[in-house]
């Protein structure tokens, strides 16, 4: 199950698109591997799109400097995110919408790492591990967005009936269809 959902919904390696920091084109891979059509059967996924405006590579020093810009940009001058920050961060920085309309993508990744790194205290006392996204967990929170939202295509792919749940027959129907090349 897993190497057939790597095979639809991962995009192939390098999972980083060459890109020409001039012009910003792509140059690497097909449209084939890096677009996806979801169950609706209108709406593309671009994973290159995507794995690109969410730098969360951890070696990669160009991407390293795209995520800091990129967090400057969101932040409001206190130096950590909110989830609002993020939200509207999502829809007028980053520039991804199929990922801000997935609201349950968002509040997971944000609470998934809020308190990675246990918080540091305010001058109040307050701990801002318990309500916000520091800097050092940034690049976490960016790589959650990316698995989070490759699991609710999946899911998505899975639920035709749109109800956010699925049952029985979704899931040997469609759940099986969806996984089948």
């Amino acid at each position: 199950f897993l190497e057939v959902w790597q095979q639809q919904f991962i995009p192939p390696k390098p999972l980083v698109p060459a890109v020409s920091v001039a012009n910003n084109n792509a140059v690497n891979g097909s449209a084939n591997n890096d677009m996806l059509m979801s169950n609706k059967g209108s709406k593309r996924i671009d994973w290159k799109e995507i794995r690109y405006k969410l730098p969360f590579s951890k070696h990669d020093e160009s991407e390293a400097k795209r995520r800091m810009d990129l967090f400057n940009r969101i932040d409001n001058g206190n130096g950590y995110l909110s989830l609002a920050e993020i939200d509207k961060g999502l829809r007028d920085e980053i520039k991804l919408p199929d990922i801000y309309n997935a609201k349950p993508v968002i509040m997971r990744a944000f609470q998934s790492v809020k308190d990675v790194h246990n918080g540091h205290v305010t001058k109040s006392g307050q701990e801002l591990g318990q309500h916000y996204v520091e800097r050092s967990e940034f690049r976490l929170l960016l790589k959650y967005l990316y698995g989070y939202f490759q699991l609710w295509e999946i899911f998505e792919a899975i639920d035709v009936d749109g109800d956010r749940r699925i049952d029985r027959h979704e899931f040997i129907m469609n759940g099986s269809e969806s996984f089948r090349s």
